[in-house]
């Protein structure tokens, strides 16, 4: 007897998120202490779906609004330090998950996980330009390759499917030969990147201008004035500037179940 088994992926296509906000001029505003205001840039979530004749994976977007930004004006106690005027950061989108299939699907075929991840570069969407450029270190704190600005939180990017115990999604009723499986306002995240230490930049800068300070030669405002050069980089990343979106794809593991021969 040989027992087989075969796994694959059916993807959803390409969900572009439209809204993100990053403003450089609000952080190299720091430097002469100006206060900032962000605005969020609200799109449209467009979702190409892919059918693989016996199921679907569709991804709608409940909430779609990015905003990777911070209020910030000179520190009214610490001159040398960036003063946070209120969190403006929403780094969270929320999305509906659908499956469909045929009712006997699950006899022949098992299912692991969505998953999310940045679809790849291209010169329509802004993906590559959250990795960091490796000229992009006038301070000489950032080391080490694909440094990004902001990247997926990976504890939001997988959910898991079971017909066992606890199913995050619900199933549907029947209808012609079909059932759905549905997963409501799911959260998927992003989070400051490995260019910042995965802190937010004002918790991440003030850290190294405390520390310039404790030193008995330092220079806070030169360092000020290289930090500023360094978040203009973050320009590219503007989508009122670039007009492109950020892409993410979606995919469903699916396994086909061991067959005797």
């Amino acid at each position: 007897m040989i027992k087989k088994s075969k796994s694959k992926w059916i993807a959803s296509g390409v969900i572009a998120f439209t809204s993100l906000s990053l403003i450089a001029t609000g952080f190299a505003s720091w430097v002469i202490g100006t206060s900032v205001t962000n605005t969020n840039f609200n799109g449209d979530v467009t979702i190409d779906t892919v059918d693989d004749d016996s199921i679907k994976l569709e991804v709608t977007p409940t909430e779609n609004k990015l905003s990777i930004s911070e209020n910030v004006a000179a520190n009214p106690e610490k001159d040398y330090l960036i003063h946070s005027t209120g969190n403006d950061t929403d780094l969270d989108i929320t999305v509906t998950i659908k499956i469909t299939m045929g009712e006997d699907y699950l006899n022949d075929h098992d299912l692991s996980n969505v998953t999310f991840s940045l679809a790849k570069a291209s010169e329509t969407n802004l993906n590559g330009s959250l990795t960091a450029s490796s000229e992009n270190n006038q301070t000489g704190f950032h080391t080490g390759s694909s440094l990004t600005y902001i990247e997926l939180d990976t504890n939001t990017t997988t959910v898991n499917f079971t017909t066992e115990g606890n199913n995050p999604f619900t199933k549907g009723s029947a209808t012609n030969g079909l059932v759905t499986y549905t997963l409501t306002n799911h959260k998927v995240s992003f989070k400051w990147g490995s260019y910042f230490g995965n802190e937010s930049p004002v918790t991440y800068y003030n850290k190294k201008l405390e520390e310039e300070h404790s030193k008995e030669d330092g220079d806070v405002f030169t360092l000020k004035a290289k930090i500023a050069q360094e978040m203009k980089a973050l320009s590219g990343i503007n989508p009122s500037e670039t007009k492109k979106p950020i892409e993410l794809e979606a995919k469903l593991g699916v396994t086909d179940k061991e067959v005797t021969e």
